[in-house]
């Protein structure tokens, strides 16, 4: 198995893709928290305490940066079976079984890769725009960084799955980003307007993001010494009013990337690839 997952990693750091992929990822993060930040300067609550802004930031950053690590899971699974390097993996492997396992190991790792770079420009954005003072305190800032990053590792693995599915490269990569930018926006339109308004909670990206972001967002307002009104006012504005608890959320993108994963994992083995 050692060596298998060896292989893996020589095949992904060979490739442009890994990178290419990531570098729009940690700028998005960097971007987003600098412009978040830096509006903290002039913000504070009515006792003069800065407010930590980069909460809402640093979870929007996870929920956005997702897609890049679905996508690079989707086209890298794909991309083997329609270049047919597949092929020789399984004729010089010990079964189909174990290289299929070593590549969920090896794209785990390559998810806390993105996870982590996304937590650290994201942190380095946000150091940038406000200073330390835009940073949540350690526990908090701890808290969101491990719930994001645990996010796009299921991202990373839902994405591997969802190739192994669906083993057109670029039938995998459009369908899968076409369902994360608009694909689920219409859906939950449509179930909202057919009245169930609680439906699309618990959708996949919905629930992804909600685990996060609904956190980040909890956090948020338990720093501001206003009363419950205004921290109604503030979900509302930030379309949090009638979302389930993150760890809800977090679960139901846990069985999300489960099925897909696992389901990608039992057809890819029995595929033809002749």
């Amino acid at each position: 198995m050692g060596n298998a997952v060896k292989a893996e990693f020589r095949k992904i750091f060979s490739t442009k893709m890994w990178w290419a992929l990531l570098i729009p990822a940690v700028a998005v993060a960097f971007v987003a928290n600098l412009g978040f930040s830096a509006l903290q300067r002039n913000g504070q609550d009515t006792s003069g305490v800065t407010i930590p802004i980069a909460l809402i930031s640093l979870g929007a950053s996870f929920s956005s940066t997702s897609i890049f690590a679905a996508l690079f899971g989707s086209m890298s699974i794909s991309g083997e079976f329609r270049h047919r390097t597949i092929s020789t993996t399984y004729l010089t492997a010990s079964s189909r079984g174990a290289v299929l396992t070593a590549k969920l190991i090896t794209y785990v790792v390559m998810g806390l890769i993105y996870g982590v770079l996304t937590l650290v420009f994201a942190t380095l954005g946000a150091l940038v725009g406000g200073g330390s003072s835009a940073l949540p305190s350690g526990g908090s800032w701890l808290l969101i960084s491990l719930i994001g990053i645990i996010v796009i590792m299921l991202w990373t693995l839902f994405g591997v799955g969802f190739g192994g599915l669906i083993n057109n490269q670029i039938a995998a990569v459009v369908v899968l980003l076409v369902y994360m930018v608009v694909g689920e926006t219409i859906i939950s339109t449509g179930l909202n307007a057919g009245g169930a308004t609680s439906v699309p909670h618990y959708l996949p990206v919905a629930s992804a993001s909600d685990a996060v972001i609904k956190f980040a967002l909890d956090q948020f307002l338990s720093t501001l010494r206003v009363s419950s009104d205004v921290q109604s006012q503030v979900a509302e504005r930030f379309s949090a009013i009638g979302l389930p608890s993150w760890w809800v959320g977090g679960l139901v993108f846990i069985a999300y990337a489960s099925v897909i994963t696992l389901s990608g994992w039992a057809i890819s083995r029995r595929r033809d690839i002749s």
